[in-house]
C-alpha cells in the first residue's frame, strides 16, 4: 500500500468539501416558528439606566 495514501485521502477530502461544503446539521438550522418577533419592544444600546 502506497504510504503516502492517507495524506492524498485528507487532500482529496478537504478539496471536496470546498467544492461541496457538508449539509448543515438539522439542529442548527432556524425552524420556521423562530421568525423574529415583529411586536418585539427595540432597546436602544445608548440608553442606560442609572
Amino acid at each position: 500500500m502506497n504510504r503516502n495514501a492517507e495524506n492524498v485521502f485528507k487532500q482529496r477530502v478537504a478539496r471536496e468539501n470546498c467544492r461541496n461544503p457538508p449539509p448543515i446539521m438539522p439542529s442548527i438550522t432556524p425552524e420556521p416558528d423562530d421568525a423574529p418577533d415583529d411586536n418585539a419592544t427595540l432597546v436602544d444600546s445608548n440608553d442606560q439606566k442609572a
